[in-house]
């Protein structure tokens, strides 16, 4: 039987790649139920929107009218709480399952820290985006480098509980020297994410595509649907990338404060200290 991942450890680029599969697969079943359970309406009201604002887009396209309605921007407003329903659960897991010594928390336990972390995680998705944004204005590369950096602030705020404005510190702190790392792996997985949906989303197309032939159903337009829809049922697959940026923080900050070994040594004291007790009272 494979051991249980161990967070707290540094890991190079292969390991945390590899790890993240590994954690995924051990944590398979109690990830998706609090994912499902939790980002669920999320999820379902996100694909409401999109099969609403289709037929919508449709009619406005062929009167030439706008198609920047309120169903368009309500669609836009629940992927983005969907994206940080999904990072936040995700870490929460996480961070739970570190606290319990590798043991998978349970739905109420990952709700628990969601309630506690929502509105914080929302503005902070919202800012890292804005400031990715403004550095993409001026280059593509700056973009890259802040999206890379910044994307260690939840985890920083969920397994830290702590502010924003520290966390834009602590994550510019603890990347040093190790950009690449966390930059490769990311890319990594996230190629690994898109072969995935690209796997999920041919059978759809295929179909979308003959029923267009057979109903003369304009086919640009048609496939609008069935890709929004794979789009939003397809939101699980965004834990992947989720766990390596958690991998990746757990090793930067291991690399740097050796997290694991003093939490070893303090173990270790409570231990000796037990042990004295119990002798002295056999004794």
């Amino acid at each position: 039987m494979q051991s249980k991942i161990e967070l707290n450890k540094i890991r190079n680029l292969d390991e945390i790649v590899s790890d993240t599969i590994i954690f995924f697969k051990q944590n398979f079943k109690p990830l998706l139920k609090a994912y499902f359970t939790i980002c669920g309406a999320f999820l379902i009201a996100g694909l409401i929107l999109a099969v609403i604002n289709f037929f919508e887009m449709r009619v406005h396209m062929e009167e030439g009218t706008s198609i920047f309605t309120t169903t368009y921007f309500l669609s836009l407003l629940f992927g983005l709480i969907n994206y940080t329903a999904t990072i936040l659960t995700t870490l929460s897991f996480i961070t739970i399952y570190r606290e319990k010594g590798n043991e998978a928390p349970t739905v109420e336990e990952v709700w628990s820290y969601f309630k506690f972390y929502f509105l914080k995680a929302l503005w902070a998705i919202i800012a890292i985006v804005v400031i990715s944004s403004i550095g993409s204005v001026f280059c593509l590369l700056p973009g890259i480098y802040l999206f890379t950096v910044l994307g260690l602030i939840l985890p920083i705020i969920v397994v830290e509980n702590t502010t924003f404005n520290y966390a834009i510190s602590r994550s510019f702190q603890i990347i040093k020297k190790s950009w690449w790392r966390v930059f490769g792996s990311m890319l990594i997985i996230s190629v690994v994410v898109l072969a995935a949906y690209t796997v999920l989303a041919i059978p759809v197309m295929l179909v979308a595509e003959i029923y267009a032939l057979v109903t003369g159903i304009s086919l640009t337009t048609f496939y609008l649907m069935p890709l929004a829809v794979v789009s939003s049922a397809a939101q699980f697959l965004y834990i992947l990338p989720i766990i390596a940026l958690a991998l990746s923080y757990f090793s930067l900050t291991e690399q740097q404060d050796g997290t694991s070994l003093l939490n070893r040594i303090e173990t270790f004291g409570v231990t000796d200290r037990n042990a004295g007790d119990n002798t002295t009272e056999e004794y």
